[in-house]
């Protein structure tokens, strides 16, 4: 009886860490869309400050509605801006 027990709980967090991951791909999904009708140039701008080229990320997930020349103009522009290394 105890290893029913113990075998019911493992299921059920099993269950709860695959809503988990799907609620997570969901909204990781939702964040790429929204990102296909902003300005090619601005998101390029803020991941250039990041330090993060998700061009290829972007054009793969919007298609041809993304402008990826324009979003280079902005990353490389972005990434002028970022603030120099502290050094220890």
């Amino acid at each position: 009886m105890v290893h029913f027990r113990r075998a019911r709980r493992a299921l059920r967090l099993l269950g709860m860490r695959r809503g988990f991951v799907i609620v997570v791909l969901i909204l990781s999904g939702c964040a790429v869309g929204n990102d296909c009708a902003t300005n090619a140039f601005e998101l390029g701008q803020r991941d250039g400050v990041l330090g993060s080229n998700q061009g290829g990320r972007y054009a793969s997930a919007c298609g041809s509605s993304f402008d990826a020349a324009r979003y280079t103009e902005g990353f490389r522009d972005g990434f002028s801006r970022r603030p120099p290394p502290q050094g220890d």
